[in-house]
C-alpha cells in the first residue's frame, strides 16, 4: 500500500498517516484505492489471530478496515512485514550456526542440519 498515495501526503484529520492531502493526490489515491478493493475487496484480514465470521464485515463493505489496516505501514518509521520476517529469519539463522558451531559432536550436527 505505500505506493497508493501519489501526490502530496501528510497528516489527515482523522489521523490516518501518509493520507494525500489536496484535490488531486486525493483523486489519485481513491482510483488506487477502488482498483484495490476489486481484486482484494472480499478480504477481511485483521491480521494474525484474527477471528472473523460470516457476519464480519469485507474490505469492500468497511473499505476504512482496509485503509486503518495499511496507515500502520505508511509510517517510514515502521519497518514492513517482509523486512521483519527477513530480520528474524536471520536471527534464527545465526542462532542456529552459533548452536552447531559449539556444538563437539559433528554427528549430531549433521543430524540436525
Amino acid at each position: 500500500m505505500r505506493g497508493i498515495a501519489s501526490g502530496a501526503t501528510g497528516q489527515a484529520a482523522d489521523g490516518l498517516i501518509g493520507y494525500p492531502i489536496g484535490a488531486q493526490g486525493a483523486e489519485n489515491w481513491l482510483s488506487q484505492f477502488k482498483t484495490f478493493l476489486v481484486e482484494f475487496g472480499d478480504r477481511i484480514g485483521g491480521g494474525y489471530r484474527f477471528d472473523a465470521l460470516l457476519t464480519t464485515p469485507t474490505w469492500r463493505d468497511h473499505p476504512l478496515l482496509a485503509v486503518q489496516l495499511a496507515a500502520q505501514f505508511l509510517d517510514a518509521n515502521v519497518k514492513s512485514p517482509d523486512q521483519l520476517r527477513k530480520e528474524s529469519r536471520e536471527l534464527v539463522d545465526a542462532e542456529v550456526h552459533a548452536l552447531c558451531v559449539h556444538c563437539p559432536d559433528p554427528q549430531i550436527v549433521e543430524n540436525f542440519q
